[in-house]
């Protein structure tokens, strides 16, 4: 009986380890990538791409609200993470998150790109942290 309640428990701390280590895992869903202005030309492997990325979900505020974490990547992909500079960031937003991108500006530079929200948080990236081929 003893052996039963054991393996039982054994059985339920393993599955539920892994499913909370499926649930943390991050999507890498692009949910709004803004392209480099034409009129900016860094000489390196461009054009480049500034993409808000879905990373894992955020569990600290459990029981009451669940929550994703995202952060900024600038690369050469518009679609998926690959070489470049990956930087995590909270967005200040009380809707849902598309609407809330369309509301932010990104600005190119031949200094770097600045990420712009609507209630005045900026993000300035500069162009040695993407470019050449990082």
């Amino acid at each position: 009986m003893k052996k039963n309640i054991a393996a039982t428990a054994g059985i339920s701390i393993i599955f539920t380890s892994l499913l909370f280590i499926w649930i943390q895992k991050p999507s890498l869903k692009v949910v709004k990538s803004w392209k480099q202005a034409e009129i900016v030309n860094y000489n390196s492997f461009g054009p480049y791409f500034i993409n808000i990325v879905e990373d894992n979900i955020y569990l600290g505020n459990l029981p009451f609200t669940v929550s994703r974490n995202y952060f900024i990547y600038v690369g050469t992909e518009s679609s998926v993470v690959t070489h470049g500079h990956i930087k995590r960031y909270s967005f200040e937003y009380n809707q849902n998150i598309s609407r809330y991108l369309d509301e932010c500006r990104v600005h190119w530079t031949m200094e770097g790109v600045t990420f712009k929200e609507p209630g005045g948080h900026t993000l300035f990236i500069p162009r040695d942290s993407f470019t050449g081929g990082r």
